[in-house]
């Protein structure tokens, strides 16, 4: 089923255009890998597929044309986590977390919202610090709290744009393998990231990004070639694969 549809897609800036006619389609049951160098139209292409920011082509959403649907039904189709990682008010991480209910509620919170509530703190290891204010967590626990209140949304689409940043190893592993159990789930994730070896491991489906197109997508292996990566990224990489799945290692600036 599709989830997300974006066909010709185009942003301006400047009279220049930073994403270009891009056209994907994005499916449940899809852990999808957006990756591509520091300005390739990546998290441009985030927010103009959410209607934050003004775009030409046309995005379909569950189905819907996109202006049609208010914020609201959006926020029932689909979640959102931007790069930026600000809390500006000490409210407490349940607090937080819960606002991810909000499409869903027209009053108190209600069983299935702290159901939802408490599993998103248990996804994310934030059980111990529900009732601490989360302005008085470390960077890479707001980065948590967060995603916890983007998977407490339970949108059959989450959009995530670099969401392991700041966080340590065993937390970026922990994310992708909820964010692939989601897809399992019937879910679809599309996520930015500069970690290789994690979009490599972790994603059924890649797209890479290069001065605002879409220049490859499909499965890692296919995807994740030596010319490939010398063309986009400028690196040489160590390409091979083990039981956990396929491992690209950088090795140094191409020659």
């Amino acid at each position: 089923m599709s989830l997300m549809s974006l066909h010709n897609l185009r942003v301006m800036r400047d009279r220049r255009a930073v994403v270009n006619e891009v056209s994907l389609t994005m499916e449940a049951g899809s852990l999808t890998g957006l990756i591509g160098p520091n300005g390739a139209g990546k998290s441009t292409l985030m927010q103009a597929a959410l209607g934050l920011i003004p775009a030409m082509g046309e995005i379909t959403l569950a189905g819907h044309a996109l202006p049609d649907l208010g914020r609201e039904a959006r926020a029932r189709q689909v979640a959102y986590l931007p790069q930026e990682r600000d809390i500006g008010w000490p409210i407490s991480v349940e607090l937080l977390v819960s606002l991810g209910r909000t499409p869903h509620r027209r009053g108190a919170l209600g069983p299935a919202d702290h159901t939802a509530i408490t599993a998103a703190l248990t996804e994310m290891d934030l059980l111990p610090f529900r009732h601490r204010p989360a302005t008085d967590l470390s960077g890479g626990e707001r980065a948590r709290v967060l995603i916890a209140r983007a998977l407490a949304q339970e949108a059959p689409l989450l959009i995530a744009d670099e969401p392991t940043a700041g966080l340590d190893p065993a937390h970026q592993i922990g994310l992708m393998e909820t964010f692939q159990r989601l897809a399992r789930a019937g879910r679809g994730v599309l996520v930015s990231l500069h970690d290789l070896s994690l979009a490599a491991r972790f994603c059924d489906r890649l797209i890479v990004m290069q001065d605002g197109r879409a220049v490859a997508d499909g499965p890692p292996d296919a995807v994740l070639t030596a010319p490939l990566l010398r063309a986009v990224y400028g690196i040489d990489a160590h390409i091979a694969r083990d039981a956990s799945g396929l491992i690209v290692t950088p090795k140094g600036r191409a020659t």
